[in-house]
C-alpha cells in the first residue's frame, strides 16, 4: 500500500536552516546571539519567552537538603 507525502519535514527543516544561515553568515558569535534573541522576542513565542525569563530571574537559589552532604571519598573503591 503506497502512501503519498504531502509535506516533506526534512526538506522544510533544511530550507529553514539554510535561510537562517544566509541571514547570519559573517556575524560574530555575539551578533548571532543578539540576532536570535531579537527573533525570539519579536516572534510568536515572544511573550512566553519574556514570561519565562522574568520567572527564572525571580527563582531563589538551589535547594539544599536538611542534612549536609558527606564529602566524596573514592578510597572505598581504590584497589590499592
Amino acid at each position: 500500500m503506497a502512501t503519498t507525502k504531502d509535506f516533506d519535514c526534512i526538506g522544510f527543516k533544511r530550507a529553514a536552516q539554510e535561510k537562517i544561515y544566509e541571514q547570519i553568515k559573517g556575524m560574530t558569535p555575539a551578533e548571532e546571539i543578539a540576532w536570535f534573541r531579537q527573533k525570539v522576542a519579536h516572534g510568536p513565542f515572544g511573550s512566553w519567552a519574556e514570561h519565562m525569563t522574568s520567572r527564572t530571574s525571580a527563582t531563589p537559589g538551589p535547594l539544599h537538603c536538611s542534612e549536609p552532604e558527606e564529602p566524596y571519598n573514592d578510597s572505598k573503591n581504590d584497589p590499592s
